[in-house]
């Protein structure tokens, strides 16, 4: 096999893996809107606060999306 050939599948490769995270990235990513979604609904009937009710470990920002914060 030349080294041209080595690269080609080299690249074929890695192109088939960025598919694959790009795939399971939008998976999460639904995942993670539904579970907003719940987390939402839930503060909603209850009339709580995400950040209170998450103890301050969870805001929700409308423009730059979720914020998980790491203690």
């Amino acid at each position: 096999m030349s080294e041209v050939d080595k690269l080609i599948q080299r690249l074929s490769t890695l192109d088939e893996a960025l598919v694959l995270i790009k795939e399971q990235k939008k998976k999460i990513d639904e995942e993670i809107k539904n579970k907003e979604q719940e987390l939402i609904d839930f503060c909603e009937t209850n009339n709580q606060d995400i950040e209170t009710l998450t103890d301050g470990k969870y805001q929700m920002r409308p423009t730059t999306g979720r914020k998980l914060k790491k203690n």
